[in-house]
């Protein structure tokens, strides 16, 4: 029934439609008036983050990409430096559904289905800032010519501390997925605000001395899988 995957492939977008934004491009803004250069802000699903320990803080490694189109007056200056403030707020998804589920379930799903509930869950807010300098790459100068300045990095952006999270599963009944809320407040020639939502998974190493939460070993006196699956008992940590 559960068998928590320790090195999950990515999530595929498409099969969960209007649910993630990891794209998003705007156009600059000075004094509310649009500027000269439209920016986009990308983000990439992390690797799974692995808990191993109850305390300290944990932190995903999110790949993030700046892009910005060149000014037309001088297509080869590099633009003003960008002021990028994040604010990171993990997102947990709780679905349970009264007949078998044959796959992931989706928000789209638990809209139309009477037999199929979700509860979201928004925790801990984090923030952190962060400098783009676009002069600083010699690899800038190669793309800027191809008509977009870019600027690639890994922003290592706080997930939670001091918890023992449920992992991200699935079973025929119950399953549990997450995600990152990202707003970024940029500043340089001209401000925007971009607000993107990137899938990201929990897991527990193999040999982590704590153990993963499974599905069978939340229901008390019961070792047998089979007994485990005919129980119309919720896993504990989802009721």
């Amino acid at each position: 029934m559960d068998c928590p995957d320790v090195h999950p492939p990515p999530v595929y977008l498409a099969h969960f439609p209007h649910e993630y934004s990891c794209s998003v491009e705007k156009c600059l803004k000075r004094m509310r008036l649009s500027g000269t250069h439209r920016l986009t802000v990308s983000v990439a699903e992390p690797k799974p983050v692995e808990v191993s320990s109850k305390e300290g803080l944990i932190c995903g490694a999110f790949p993030v990409r700046f892009a910005i189109s060149p000014n037309p007056k001088n297509p080869k200056a590099a633009p003003k430096a960008l002021s990028v403030a994040i604010k990171s707020q993990l997102m947990s998804l709780s679905f349970m559904s009264a007949v078998p589920m044959n796959g992931q379930p989706t928000l789209m799903q638990t809209s139309i289905s009477p037999f199929a509930a979700v509860i979201p869950k928004k925790h801990r807010t984090y923030h952190r800032k962060m400098l783009v300098d676009w002069a600083s790459s010699d690899t800038n100068q190669q793309v800027a010519r191809k008509g977009a300045w870019q600027h690639d990095t890994i922003a290592w952006l706080p997930v939670f501390e001091t918890t023992m999270p449920t992992p991200t599963f699935f079973t025929q009944y119950v399953a549990r997925r997450y995600s990152v809320a990202l707003r970024f407040d940029v500043r340089g020639d001209g401000s925007a605000t971009y607000q993107l939502n990137v899938p990201l998974q929990i897991v527990y190493p193999a040999d982590s001395r704590y153990g993963s939460p499974t599905y069978e070993a939340t229901f008390q006196g019961s070792q047998d899988e089979a007994a485990c699956a005919d129980d119309n008992r919720l896993p504990s940590y989802v009721r």
